[in-house]
């Protein structure tokens, strides 16, 4: 009997690089402070070397790429 069902792509329900660096970056937020210029150069410094570390991990090249562009959009918020 076949499934009728269909798989998903893998990554169908994973973030875009931007929504990824956004929730980093919120991620990394001091949470006792209002996010003024000074956190959010902190705090994108913080995500930015927590996915250089990722990379460094990674022996799959989409999956570098995508970190990657992860990575731009942190540097373009």
């Amino acid at each position: 009997m076949q499934n009728n069902t269909t798989k998903k792509p893998l990554n169908q329900n994973r973030m875009t690089p931007k929504e990824k660096a956004d929730f980093l970056i919120q991620m990394f937020e001091f949470n006792d402070y209002v996010l003024n210029e000074t956190n959010l150069k902190t705090s994108k410094s913080f995500a930015s070397k927590a996915i250089t570390l990722i990379i460094e991990e990674i022996d799959n090249q989409y999956q570098v790429n995508y970190w990657e562009e992860v990575k731009q959009e942190i540097i373009n918020l």
